[in-house]
């Protein structure tokens, strides 16, 4: 089952949704891409049971969701797609945040449906009971519920956008000097670990790279910058490779909408291959924030 709704703020729009990217494809995913293809990471059937693997994946097909129609996706992102990004222009940032929200809100939406289609067979099927929860039924429920808060928190960009309210959403910018291009990021994330007793808080995050340096933003709403920084401070207070070491390991915990270089991939050794991909597969169900190990870097 797939969720083909155009998610344009107005909520009104009832085009068929397209293939947008959510990466930038022709300045960013193009300093990656080896022979117009990327590495990805994605789900794989190894005899049968899923696993995850990092893949060759065509530059056009990497990092798209079916969240906007086209009229909608060339209208909204325009900015950022025939301009260069520019750090210091609020709206590019705001951009680049919200297209991270779109595509997290698409991702749970289309989730939440699939879980649901999945329960109700179930139930007509007679694996799960009709008028008693159980653990299937429980496991939708919660889908949906996080569809719900999620697109809740999209309504607050949608408000945003239309009133051009860039200043309602706050950043932190780090770079990374004289690095060779590695890996782009557009990830929306929740701050599991914070203690807010009244809702989830988020944090948007984009890595994206130049030809000798890379940016990483990390954007939030305003209201939720005391969340934030507990989360992210951290990474903000420290220097050099040990930053570079904590943005990585971050990616990997919370992020799996990114595209890393083939040509950077290559030069890693096997050791360093298999510890990124099994501490990425590890934290696709849980955190390990005291696991330590310095093959992590993706830098």
């Amino acid at each position: 089952m797939r969720f083909g709704k155009c998610l344009a703020p107005s909520g009104e729009c009832e085009n068929k949704a397209i293939r947008a990217h959510s990466i930038q494809n022709s300045r960013v995913l193009g300093l990656l891409c080896q022979d117009g293809h990327v590495m990805v990471p994605q789900i794989v059937h190894t005899h049968g049971a899923p696993d995850v693997a990092f893949v060759r994946q065509g530059r056009n097909q990497a990092s798209t969701f079916q969240g906007l129609c086209a009229k909608h996706d060339q209208e909204m992102f325009r900015p950022i797609e025939v301009e260069p990004i520019d750090v210091e222009n609020e709206m590019h940032l705001f951009l680049l945040a919200y297209r991270a929200v779109l595509r997290e809100t698409h991702t749970v939406l289309q989730g939440a449906a699939k879980m649901q289609a999945g329960y109700q067979g179930r139930v007509e099927a007679g694996t799960s009971p009709r008028h008693a929860p159980d653990a299937a039924g429980l496991e939708a429920t919660s889908w949906v519920v996080n569809a719900y808060d999620t697109h809740e928190y999209k309504r607050k960009f949608d408000a945003a956008y239309l009133e051009r309210d860039y200043q309602r959403l706050g950043q932190w910018h780090i770079v990374f000097e004289d690095v060779p291009p590695s890996i782009a990021v557009n990830s929306l994330f929740s701050l599991d670990d914070v203690d807010r007793t009244d809702d989830v808080a988020r944090v948007a995050l984009n890595i994206f790279p130049e030809a000798r340096q890379t940016h990483v933003v990390f954007s939030f709403l305003m209201e939720e910058k005391p969340f934030a920084a507990q989360y992210v401070q951290r990474i903000l207070d420290a220097t050099g490779s040990y930053q570079r070491y904590l943005v990585s390991k971050l990616v990997l915990q919370h992020c799996e909408n990114f595209a890393m270089s083939p040509t950077y991939f290559e030069t890693l050794s096997a050791e360093r291959r298999n510890t990124i991909l099994a501490f990425f597969r590890r934290t696709m169900t849980g955190n390990e924030h005291d696991y330590e190990d310095p093959h992590l870097y993706l830098f």
